[in-house]
């Protein structure tokens, strides 16, 4: 038994790829009519972590809206061999339909610690691992979300922290001033977002991973700074009011040390248009900018090919559409729209032009965000007067509060940032 525990142990190190022979085909993210894999989740041996492990296992999967976490054999079952308290643990991926031709994946587990912070980040590193035989997704599980919170009888706006599946979150910001619009940087340890202060807005950035409190002020121009986006190049797409009718998109270099000195280096003028043009979002391949334009007399979303700056309207239904997100393939952009007074989030396929509703009519939405593995869209939900941070997958469906806020606090702009390591 130990040389076999040995053998799994070495295959878990190893990356955790998916191959056709493992990923259930039917289980397509993108289809709006995805089935959600039935789940069984058991341990052979009784012990406190071991019943711990099963609980938030299950939780956690349910969370992701891929399963459907039931009791009994039916669909797939997950089988834990072992004990958190040994140290490692085996867990069977099988199949119980008949005539399925899914072969079972058995794969071990090691276990340093019983901390609850550390059993949670192992637990979402198996969920995802779930994700990854049946979906092909990378797991949104234990990745990080920012959004901004504003409490009862309060005027400004603060930035929360938290993770994922695990119900953790903490207050990331304490300065004075309503902070939003939240875009990560490259290399996901840090942040870039626009503050509202007594001197206008201003363009700050902060460091998550080491976690600071302390956020400086990367681009100060007398309050004319608007939306920021931090590219996968390395550079910042930052909105500028030129007048009350003109706002134009300009390309800066970030010089120094972003988190300690930085400062933002114009490079050039990418929208020169006598009309409002802001919410800069750039594509994971750093090809194509989506943003918001007014020019036909209401908002609607543009890209451009930066390479040429080439920009066509691609938006084509409903008289008001805005804040583009880009999925991380690139495959699709999402935003929201109005129609018929009531504003929704709509998922738009660059190649084939098809738009799809994916939040329910019955909920005003707003702000969408990708999750890192594209399966999820964040977005900010209003209902009966108050904004909350629901999710829904990508393809459409149910939603789901993300956070358990009370009541009064108001909650927005959400943005997803990594997955976890």
């Amino acid at each position: 038994m130990k040389k076999r525990i040995g053998l799994l142990l070495l295959v878990v190190l190893a990356p955790w790829l998916v191959t056709p022979a493992t990923a259930v085909e039917f289980f397509d993210i993108n289809s709006p009519s995805i089935k959600k894999a039935e789940l069984d989740i058991s341990a052979t041996q009784t012990s406190t972590q071991n019943a711990t492990a099963v609980s938030t296992l299950k939780d956690m999967l349910d969370r992701s809206l891929l399963f459907d976490v039931v009791d009994g054999k039916s669909g797939f079952s997950l089988t834990i061999d072992g004990t958190v308290e040994s140290g490692q643990a085996i867990f069977t991926l099988s199949d119980n339909t008949a005539g399925s031709e899914f072969k079972p994946i058995a794969f071990g587990v090691r276990f340093s610690s019983q901390d609850p912070d550390y059993l949670r980040r192992k637990t979402a590193q198996v969920g995802n691992k779930l994700l990854r035989d049946l979906f092909g997704l990378r797991g949104a599980l234990g990745s990080t979300i920012v959004w901004a919170t504003q409490d009862p009888g309060e005027s400004v706006k603060s930035l929360r922290i938290g993770v994922f599946g695990m119900g953790e979150h903490k207050q990331l910001t304490y300065n004075l001033f309503s902070n939003a619009g939240v875009s990560w940087n490259p290399g996901r340890d840090g942040i870039v977002y626009t503050s509202h202060t007594d001197r206008g807005t201003q363009v700050m950035v902060q460091q998550t991973n080491p976690l600071r409190a302390k956020s400086i002020s990367i681009f100060e121009n007398e309050g004319r700074s608007s939306a920021a986006f931090w590219a996968p190049d390395g550079t910042m797409f930052v909105s500028q009011f030129i007048s009350n009718s003109n706002t134009d998109i300009y390309q800066y270099a970030v010089e120094g040390n972003p988190f300690e000195d930085g400062r933002l280096k114009q490079l050039k003028r990418i929208t020169s248009d006598r009309n409002v043009e802001t919410e800069p979002s750039v594509s994971s391949d750093g090809r194509r900018l989506a943003y918001i334009s007014d020019r036909t007399g209401q908002p609607q979303v543009y890209v451009m090919d930066l390479s040429t700056n080439k920009a066509e309207r691609v938006s084509k239904v409903g008289g008001y559409n805005a804040s583009p997100t880009w999925s991380p393939d690139g495959r699709y952009l999402a935003y929201f729209g109005i129609r018929s007074g009531q504003s929704s989030i709509y998922r738009l396929d660059m190649q084939s032009g098809q738009e799809r509703r994916v939040t329910p009519q019955t909920l005003k939405a707003e702000q969408p965000r990708w999750s890192p593995d594209g399966s999820l869209i964040v977005f900010t939900g209003e209902e009966r007067g108050t904004k909350k941070i629901y999710y829904t997958l990508s393809s459409g469906g149910g939603v789901r509060r993300l956070t358990n806020s009370a009541a009064g606090v108001e909650e927005s702009d959400a943005a997803w940032g990594p997955a976890q390591k």
